[in-house]
C-alpha cells in the first residue's frame, strides 16, 4: 500500500478537521476564559497550538496558548506526568512554560480533544557565541537532569530498540510505505543496523527509523503532505538507505577516546 492520497475526502476525515476557530474559542470559554476574537495558529505538526487574546486577563495573562493534543497519541496519564514534570522544573527555577492550573486542573477536555492552556511567553534565539549564555544553558540543563533524576517516569514510553526501531520497521513494511524500488535495500541496511543497535546506544539510528514511521502514520493529517512534500518517494527512501549505511559504518568504527 502506498501512502494515502491528500484528496478532500481523506483530509476531511481527520480529527483535526473539526478543530475550527469556533471550537477553539468554545473550549476556552468552557474554562470561563473569554477570548476577544483574536486567534493565531502557531507552528506545530504533532499537535495543534493556538494563541488567543483574552477579553479579561487571567491571573495577569492577557494572552494564552492552547495546546490540543493529537487524538490517540498520548494517554491522559502520560500528559499529566509531563505537566507535573514541567511544574517541578518551574519550581526549580528552570525557565519552562508550565500549563496553567485552571479549576485545579492542567488538562481539560472539549469534545473529542484533550487540551491545556499555558501563559504566552516570548523567546529569542540564544547567542551561542556569548560564554555567559552557554554557562547558563549548561546550568539549566544540569538542573533539568537533577529534577528528572529524583524519581522515574511511570507512564512515559521507553526510548528503546523495540519501540523506536522494530515496531516502526514492521509498520512501514506492513503498510508498504517504503518505495518498492529500494524496499529490499532499505530492509537489508536496516536489519544490519538493528543487529548493531542491540549492543550499542545508537540513538541517531533509532531516530532515522522512527522518524519515517512518524511521518507516514500522519499522512492523512492535511498538515503533513503540505510540510513534507519530499517524503515517500524513491529519492527519500534511497536517502534513508544511504544514511543507514553511513550509520552502520560509524557504529562499527572504533570509538574515539578523549
Amino acid at each position: 500500500m502506498s501512502l494515502p492520497d491528500t484528496s478532500d475526502t481523506t483530509a476531511s476525515s481527520h480529527p483535526y478537521t473539526a478543530l475550527t476557530p469556533d471550537v477553539v474559542q468554545d473550549a476556552l470559554a468552557g474554562l470561563n476564559l473569554w477570548g476577544d476574537g483574536r486567534l493565531s495558529a502557531l507552528s506545530s505538526y504533532e499537535n495543534r497550538v493556538y494563541q488567543a487574546a483574552l477579553d479579561t486577563p487571567h491571573d495577569g495573562h492577557a494572552q494564552v496558548v492552547l495546546k490540543f493534543y493529537r487524538p490517540g497519541r498520548w494517554t491522559e496519564a502520560q500528559i499529566l506526568e509531563e505537566h507535573a514534570f514541567a511544574a517541578e522544573l518551574a519550581t526549580a527555577e528552570v525557565p519552562v512554560v508550565a500549563p496553567l492550573a485552571i479549576g485545579g486542573h492542567t488538562l481539560h477536555r472539549h469534545g473529542d480533544f484533550l487540551f491545556s492552556v499555558s501563559p504566552r511567553r516570548g523567546g529569542r534565539r540564544p547567542e551561542l557565541e556569548d560564554f555567559d549564555v552557554l554557562e547558563w544553558t549548561g546550568r539549566f540543563l544540569a538542573r533539568l537532569h537533577s529534577v528528572g533524576a529524583t524519581r522515574p517516569f511511570a507512564h512515559r514510553p521507553a526510548l528503546d530498540a523495540a519501540s523506536f526501531a522494530h515496531e516502526p520497521r514492521d509498520w512501514l513494511l506492513g503498510h508498504e510505505a517504503v518505495a518498492p524500488e529500494v524496499r529490499s535495500a532499505w530492509r537489508q541496511a536496516l536489519d544490519e543496523a538493528l543487529q548493531i543497535i542491540e549492543s550499542h546506544a545508537a540513538l541517531r539510528t533509532l531516530r532515522l527509523i522512527h522518524y519515517s514511521a512518524w511521518v507516514a502514520r500522519r499522512w492523512e493529517d492535511p498538515a503533513f503532505p503540505i510540510n513534507f512534500p519530499w517524503f515517500g518517494g524513491r529519492d527519500y527512501w534511497q536517502g534513508q538507505v544511504d544514511m543507514l549505511v553511513e550509520q552502520i559504518e560509524e557504529m562499527q568504527a572504533v570509538p574515539l577516546l578523549i
